[in-house]
């Protein structure tokens, strides 16, 4: 009987299952340092615990190292030359660099060993499956494209995978790459004439660096009759002719009577399935079986004295090795976040939509705020405590000592930061809020600091307890790391050397601001409420919607999917001042056939740029920007129809989170927020610029008791008055 030991106890307890299902091996102990861990393995397993190498005992002749290379952080290749070194065969956990493999390699040739590298993810039912099939296809003719989404984590078995599918990926040639997006990143190569293009999830958690991962992989590989996906290791691997249409001059009654070959088939031809296969199976009893089938293999290999098959194996596994190093340098190190929180759900819950819509209707409700968005407020309160150790701690940041009882000139402060002209009066923002809360005391052109020197370790602390508390109720983590990653650069962005427009669009892309309006807890409600409220209104001949500085088209998606599950709409006009935002509109609604697009200024007269009067009109987020508010109230009452509805989200009062960020991209007012240097009017003014534009209130929300009131924004739903004697004519 063959004895073998295991090392590392976290993926190696998968190990020390799969030998325990081998009956002419002996798992003889497990070699650790000594971590509570591998201490609790070693009890519960009735297994020795060896610390140091030379403990093992001389009659083991196999080793399963499942610790990482050095390629990945760790000493697992070193270990394995060590354990060569003594004389046993060693079966290592991928992944390796194709460098520390080939070294491992020519040791085993030294010392007159086995060296192999563990792949179980090859030994998986539905992967077998996919693969025979493209197999069987590529006796015929080769993809025409394959599209693969991953984590790196599982890149090493998804190259090895793909490098035997398709043997010209050795050669390939890149056609593009985005790197800087999140979660996912992408490439696209071309492999001797097959397109193939690639989808990673290229993160790794702080706290669970191996565990964080959205999905493991999934390939679809296209050709000229259809498409053949595997949609995840474990399956199912599914068949999807390709639509055709047959060359007849009356389809349904040709097909009625003498369908063509293949129009007789399943849409979708299920080719491998484990239907109720669960998590728990997969992690108890899929992944030890296949490595026990990983360690049969290299055991029958020791005994095999090959040496052309042997040559030709190594090779292979450098190759893997090098085809998952190219990848990966293409790709670029993980990005390190902090999202590992798992919240399960139920999928018994899933509903259709229509079903889901009539649960959801009511969007906002005592109950639901309890239940689902009880944590805003502290969320929140953890954010702006952390905007306002930003601003304190660039206050103090170029003081030599901070001292409670001088009286600082607010200019010497400024020229200091070497703050940047335009943005000077956003500076002196942050001390009114200061002031407010008690932080700074002002005395005309002086202030004094009741607190003392604000360190960069107090600014970290601050943003790390703020990230603690955020949840994806509130919003898309990516929207927290937005404000963290203004915080961090805001001397740079004082100073001119950042542009803030780039930390909102990196390199022109979308996804962050789409996540900053869409996805935050308000985001979510208030655009579900705006689209369900001109849905009734369509229904009521309410069918011409104007849209005024769509900007990303968060709310417009909301709209838009609603008035497609119902009768739509007669036109709907989006409209932006940049050709950037109008562009992205174009491609992102083109499937909305009432669907048109305008280039408008909201600081010009507009009434004239529309061909008819509107019935409804939508400003989310867009008066703040205006140049005069009042203005262009006014100009919207003149494009709506007699009781015509506008739909206006806006803040209300000063926003912290937005001083360090978003203020700085926005226009300077002409109207009373330039009079008190104030980013945002109050909710008393905004009822009084309604009020001489010739609206009145319909219904505001969410009011001061909800959770939602926390992010201090408010949709107003208005309607055009038919007199009005305070509106200009």
């Amino acid at each position: 009987m063959r004895k073998a030991i295991i090392c590392g106890t976290r993926f190696g307890q998968f190990y020390i299952e799969a030998l325990r299902r081998i009956p002419d091996i002996e798992l003889v102990g497990v070699l650790a340092r000594g971590s509570r861990r591998s201490q609790s393995c070693a009890e519960h397993y009735h297994l020795s615990l060896f610390n140091r190498i030379e403990e093992i005992p001389g009659e083991v002749e196999l080793a399963c190292v499942a610790v990482k290379s050095e390629v990945m952080g760790g000493n697992g290749n070193r270990l394995a030359l060590e354990l060569m070194k003594r004389g046993i065969h060693v079966l290592f956990e991928q992944p390796i660099h194709f460098k520390e493999a080939a070294h491992c390699f020519r040791a085993a040739q030294q010392y007159r060993v086995k060296f192999a590298v563990a792949d179980l993810y090859t030994r998986l039912g539905a992967v077998k499956n996919f693969r025979e099939n493209v197999m069987r296809i590529s006796e015929k003719e080769k993809p025409l494209y394959v599209h693969v989404d991953f984590a790196t984590q599982v890149s090493y078995p998804l190259m090895h995978l793909l490098s035997e599918l398709l043997p010209g990926l050795r050669n390939w040639k890149v056609q593009g790459e985005i790197k800087e997006t999140a979660p996912f990143q992408l490439l696209s190569v071309l492999a001797d004439g097959t397109q193939v293009t690639f989808r990673a999830h290229n993160e790794a958690d702080q706290a669970d660096m191996d565990g964080y991962l959205h999905l493991f992989f999934q390939i679809t590989a296209g050709y000229s009759g259809g498409r053949l996906s595997l949609l995840d290791p474990h399956g199912p691997v599914l068949w999807q002719p390709r639509v055709h249409f047959p060359e007849e001059e009356l389809i349904p009654a040709a097909l009625t009577e003498n369908a063509p070959p293949g129009m007789e088939e399943p849409n979708v031809c299920v080719l491998y399935s484990e239907e109720a296969l669960t998590q728990r199976e997969i992690f108890t009893d899929r992944w030890c079986e296949a490595l026990r089938e990983e360690i049969e293999a290299f055991s029958e290999l020791i005994d095999c004295e090959d040496r052309a098959g042997e040559a030709k194996r190594l090779q292979k596994q450098v190759f893997y090795g090098q085809m998952w190093q190219q990848l990966m340098q293409r790709l670029g190190y993980p990005q390190i976040v902090y999202r590992s929180k798992y919240t399960y759900f139920d999928s018994g819950q899933l509903k259709d939509g229509k079903e889901m819509r009539r649960d959801t209707k009511e969007r906002i409700t005592d109950k639901t705020e309890k239940e689902s968005l009880g944590k805003i407020r502290e969320g929140i309160a953890a954010l702006d405590h952390a905007c306002v150790l930003t601003m304190l701690y660039y206050l103090h940041k170029n003081l030599p000592k901070v001292s409670q009882l001088k009286a600082y000139r607010i200019e010497e402060l400024l020229d200091r930061m070497e703050v940047l002209p335009d943005y000077r009066h956003i500076v002196k923002r942050w001390l009114k809020v200061l002031s407010v809360q008690q932080y700074v005391h002002l005395n005309g052109e002086a202030c004094y600091f009741e607190t003392p020197g604000i360190s960069e370790n107090d600014l970290i602390e601050g943003w790390k307890h703020a990230e603690r508390t955020w949840s994806r109720e509130l919003g898309a983590p990516e929207v927290f790391d937005y404000f963290k990653e203004n915080a961090m650069q805001l001397g740079d962005i004082l100073s001119g050397e950042v542009n803030p427009a780039l930390l909102l669009f990196p390199e022109g892309t979308f996804g962050l601001a789409t996540a900053l309006y869409s996805t935050t807890a308000i985001a979510r409600a208030l655009n579900g409420i705006i689209a369900d409220e001109i849905v009734k209104l369509t229904g009521k001949g309410y069918r011409r919607i104007l849209e005024i500085g769509g900007g990303t088209g968060a709310t417009t998606a909301e709209i838009c999917a609603r008035l497609s599950e119902e009768n739509g709409c007669d036109s709907y006009l989006f409209s932006d001042v940049s050709d950037f935002f109008l562009r992205n509109a174009e491609k992102k609604f083109a499937g909305y056939p009432w669907m048109s697009y305008c280039k408008l200024d909201i600081d010009e007269p507009f009434g004239n740029r529309t061909d008819e009067e509107a019935d409804v009109v939508v400003a989310v987020g867009v008066l703040n920007n205006a140049r005069d508010i009042l203005s262009t109230l006014r100009q919207i009452r003149k494009v709506l129809r007699p009781e015509g509805y506008l739909f206006v989200v806006e803040a209300i009062g000063e926003s912290v989170s937005m001083l360090i960020s978003q203020a700085f991209m926005m226009t300077s007012p002409d109207d009373i927020r330039g009079e008190e240097n104030a980013t945002f009017i109050r909710l008393v003014q905004w009822y009084e610029m309604f009020r001489k534009a010739g609206f009145s209130l319909v219904r505001k929300m969410p009011d001061q008791t909800s959770e939602l009131s926390a992010y201090h924004q408010r949709l107003f739903i208005l309607q055009k008055r038919e007199a009005a004697t305070d509106v200009p004519s």
